[in-house]
């Protein structure tokens, strides 16, 4: 899968942050940045939908919000979408790093149990 090809393909350029994207041995990770607002979670939307995909069953897809400073809503629902469509497709679904601000929101709406959480890669 060349997950930079899907990047581009649905992710334009946006002040508000950006996605890079890592694929090794059935595992692929989405390493997202900035302010995940309504038009960059539309983008983001495209991108999830296009990677859980196009990855093989019982992969692991890894979203790394490490740089991550603010999600609305709409992020959030894109979060919970891709999650529902991996677990569709019997993909592990592990979200990384998430910043105080950012996982506070998660929680405050009672969605941390719902996927597992790593801490910080490295």
């Amino acid at each position: 899968m060349d997950i930079d090809a899907i990047i581009r393909a649905n992710f334009a350029e946006h002040p508000a942050g950006t996605i890079h994207g890592f694929t090794e041995k059935g595992a692929c990770t989405l390493y997202l940045s900035g302010s995940v607002d309504m038009k960059y979670a539309r983008d983001l939307q495209r991108v999830m939908e296009t990677v859980v995909d196009k990855l093989d069953t019982q992969a692991v897809l890894v979203i790394d919000m490490g740089y991550v400073d603010y999600i609305s809503s709409t992020g959030v629902g894109v979060i919970i979408g891709a999650l529902t469509q991996a677990k569709r497709r019997d993909i592990k679904f592990t979200v990384r790093d998430m910043q105080p601000k950012v996982r506070a929101i998660f929680e405050l709406l009672g969605l941390l149990g719902l996927f597992e959480e790593a801490p910080a890669h490295g």
